[in-house]
């Protein structure tokens, strides 16, 4: 199937041939197709196709990926996705070490279950830039005061790995 035929199909009304292509992007898909699964997941509420879509997402293996799913993640009309695309980026393959900032912005202003997630994204991540790490340090250790008692230990792990990275830069 095309590109083309895949978008057609993932906004059909019928439920049934939105999931076979769903289970075809699983095996075939490519990060041409991410926008309209984002888009798919924010607008049908059926759960299996919510199901599918994290199935998905949790699976995903091409590296051009990242860019389409942190835009979600830093779009305000995702937030309620957010969760969900949270938690399928520390499950899946990608590599997001680019987006360390972006992880600890959304550690910051979160709940405590999608912070624990950005935390755990971070501390899969292969390497942070120095840049990045003076940035988030700054970042925690300005907000650390202001944090939830529930939160506050969490910063102080998140500190300690974000500096673990300039200690031991990956190979």
């Amino acid at each position: 199937m095309t590109n083309t035929e895949l978008i057609k199909n993932l906004s059909s009304k019928d439920t049934k041939i939105i999931l076979q292509t769903l289970d075809y992007i699983l095996n075939h898909g490519n990060h041409e197709i991410v926008i309209q699964l984002i888009e798919l997941l924010h607008s049908n509420k059926n759960e299996q196709i919510h199901e599918q879509l994290i199935h998905i997402f949790e699976n995903i293996h091409d590296q051009k990926s990242v860019v389409p799913i942190t835009n979600a993640l830093k779009d305000s009309k995702y937030i309620n996705e957010r969760p969900i695309l949270l938690s399928t980026c520390w499950k899946n393959s990608l590599k997001f070490d680019d987006y360390a900032e972006l992880f600890t912005d959304i550690f910051i202003e979160s709940d405590f279950e999608e912070a624990f997630d950005a935390f755990t994204v971070i501390e899969n991540l292969h390497s942070i830039s120095d840049e990045n790490i003076s940035k988030c340090i700054l970042k925690l250790e300005s907000m650390i005061e202001d944090a939830n008692e529930l939160k506050k230990p969490l910063y102080t792990e998140l500190i300690k790995v974000i500096l673990s990275y300039k200690e031991n830069p990956a190979e």
